[in-house]
């Protein structure tokens, strides 16, 4: 059994839900407001820490037909 849920915006899903996702497959986000802003802060942080990676960075770079994925 599983459940997906698809949103455009990641303040939709109330963060005690984010806390338990498993996967996340985020496709790009575009940040004009500073709502917008903190959305894409809010997505990044879902993900696993790496150093490494701008997580935020990347997720505002993505293009068409491109997403990260976490496992």
């Amino acid at each position: 059994v599983g459940v997906y849920f698809v949103t455009q915006n990641p303040l939709d899903i109330p963060e005690t839900v984010l806390a338990q996702l498993g996967n996340r497959v985020q496709h790009a986000l575009r940040a004009y407001t500073p709502r917008e802003q903190k959305a894409v802060r809010t997505a990044a942080e879902t993900f696993r820490p790496n150093p490494d990676f701008d997580c935020a960075t990347a997720i505002t770079q993505l293009g068409t037909g491109e997403a990260l994925v976490s496992t």
